[in-house]
């Protein structure tokens, strides 16, 4: 049996949020005591008394997780300023947890110890792993690299990098048990018998012409083209200060048929540009832009394929993963991402996510894990349909209160009213503040939009004017070879590039004793003597016969 506990509560103080997050936790795992757990949080509670109060009301319990840049949750939705917690219990499959340290420094190393720490007390094979890596750890695909090799091809891995709120100048934080940590990567791994089922959604499109990295180092791009990288953006978007974040590069890898986005995150004085992941130099590259109704549009279908992909699964929890881009181009519209899951993935499904610095996945499974960026990652976890063991998620009556009835008014006549409302205030005044800023934000990506459109339509009409130029001066070249032809002595053809023939003067028609017609359209493979051709068709079967084959 697999059984989970899901919470999430918004609050202005963080032991009001555990307390509501842990008691909704406890109503669904009943007399069950839970063997591990794993908690996202918004960077501006206490985590240090968030991680000891999960502790001590759940001892012994191996719980790990993140910072982010949004929390959802199947039980209270979308926030800003919440905590939410899954909690595991099973009796057939064991769970263990470990974390790399100072991963930045030696990224190997840390991967070995996490990987190890996590295995101590497993003694099944691993079937999934959870991973939550910080930002300022380095190449992500270096990192992911290296877990996938620690773990084999077997285990796929999932995860997003631990988060922080754009317009907050906190640093995303790791957990691990009751410890706060930085470039660190916390790890869970699933032993036993699962079954999982995935999906990506991406829904940058590529747009404008296409474009060459001239000059690059790890991740920092100096040039594109003939543009410093910086000009390379304001070419397209027209004049700004901070990286477009949400106009990623699609990265054509000439060793590679795979594309794949990054995103600009800084600008630097040299007119260079840090992207969230390296550019090679010498790939070819292409400005990307994605629209809200198609974001929305792309949520719809993934999360109904991620279900038939595998309609022998009967999932216990479902978790994922979305890109703070997306966050940020949905706006005032973010709460849509988690109810398309609640719409369409099993009814009473306890799902939880984070918007992340970036997203881990294979693309296809039974592949190794790689790092994305700009995607939502969804992944349902359970058993096949008729096992043994019985997979029990909250249903209707577990749900937590928040899913049942409306939040409950504050007591007027409470001791600490007046210190409640104040809480309240200040949690809507920090909504309100965040609900303009995307507002602001939306207008700013809108107005990058209509810069973009509108040199990409002087690029195509530049273009056009372009061909109809070389047009003009091709037949013009032509019209004067083909005088050229008709008036010669000598025998001219006139071919395409594919060395068909076009035209022929009369001087070439009587050379070859072939008329205009039965020239045209051939190439001259095709026309050897008439007395070589005649003599090839007579004795086309000897010649293939064996004994005038030769081998090579």
């Amino acid at each position: 049996m697999i059984k989970v506990g899901l919470g999430q509560s918004e609050n202005f103080d963080t032991l009001a949020a555990i307390e509501s997050v842990i008691d909704q936790c406890q109503k669904q795992m009943a007399d069950l005591q839970p063997q591990a757990g794993i908690v996202f949080a918004s960077v501006n509670f206490d985590h240090r008394l968030m991680l000891g109060r999960i502790l001590e009301v759940f001892p012994g319990l191996d719980l790990i997780g993140c910072t982010t840049a949004g929390e959802f949750s199947s039980s209270f939705g979308f926030s800003d300023d919440s905590i939410s917690l899954m909690v595991f219990y099973s009796d057939e499959v064991q769970i263990g947890i470990g974390v790399g340290r100072a991963v930045s420094e030696n990224p190997a190393a840390a991967i070995v110890t996490a990987v190890k720490e996590a295995s101590n007390k497993l003694s099944k094979p691993v079937s999934i792993c959870l991973a939550f890596p910080d930002w300022h750890s380095g190449s992500f695909e270096l990192l992911v690299r290296k877990l996938n090799l620690a773990l084999g091809q077997d285990c796929p891995i999932f995860g997003g990098v631990a988060g922080t709120l754009w317009n907050e100048d906190l640093a995303p934080l790791q957990f691990y048990r009751d410890e706060v940590l930085a470039d660190a990567m916390p790890i869970i791994l699933f032993a036993g018998p699962l079954e999982y089922s995935f999906s990506i959604a991406n829904s940058w499109k590529p747009v404008g012409k296409q474009a060459k990295i001239t000059s690059a180092e790890g991740r920092r791009v100096k040039r594109i083209d003939n543009f410093n990288a910086v000009d390379f953006y304001r070419h397209y978007l027209g004049d700004h200060s901070t990286p477009p974040q949400e106009f990623l590069l699609a990265v054509y890898d000439e060793n590679s048929a795979r594309s794949y986005l990054r995103g600009p995150m800084e600008y630097h004085p040299d007119a260079s540009i840090t992207f969230f992941e390296s550019i090679p130099v010498g790939a070819t590259v292409q400005l990307t832009e994605a629209i809200r109704e198609d974001m929305i549009e792309d949520t719809q279908n993934t999360s109904r394929q991620v279900v038939q992909a595998l309609p022998e699964l009967k999932p216990a929890f479902a978790m994922a993963f979305s890109c703070g881009f997306r966050k940020n181009l949905l706006g005032t519209r973010v709460g849509r991402e988690i109810q398309i899951l609640k719409d369409n993935l099993p009814r009473n499904l306890p799902i939880v996510g984070f918007y992340s610095f970036g997203e881990i996945a294979p693309i296809l499974k039974e592949q190794e894990s790689l790092f994305h960026g700009a995607t939502l990652v969804t992944l349902l976890v359970g058993q096949r349909k008729g096992a043994a063991a019985e997979i029990g998620g909250p249903q209707e009556a577990d749900l937590p209160a928040d899913e049942l009835k409306p939040p409950a008014t504050i007591d007027a006549d409470a001791p600490d009213y007046l210190e409640k409302v104040q809480l309240e205030n200040r949690l809507l005044k920090r909504k309100l503040t965040r609900s303009e800023s995307y507002r602001e934000h939306l207008e700013e990506i809108k107005d990058f939009n209509s810069a973009m459109h509108r040199k990409i339509i002087q690029e195509v009409e530049a273009a056009r004017r372009e061909i109809q130029r070389k047009e003009a001066q091709l037949r013009k070249s032509e019209e004067k070879y083909r005088r050229i032809v008709t008036t010669a002595g000598e025998g001219f053809i006139l071919m395409d590039e594919d060395m068909v023939i076009i035209d022929a003067n009369e001087a070439f028609c009587r050379m070859t004793g072939r008329t205009k017609t039965h020239l045209l359209g051939k190439t001259p493979l095709d026309f050897g003597a008439y007395e070589f051709e005649h003599f090839l068709g007579n004795n086309q079967e000897m010649l293939l016969s064996e004994e005038y084959r030769v081998d090579a």
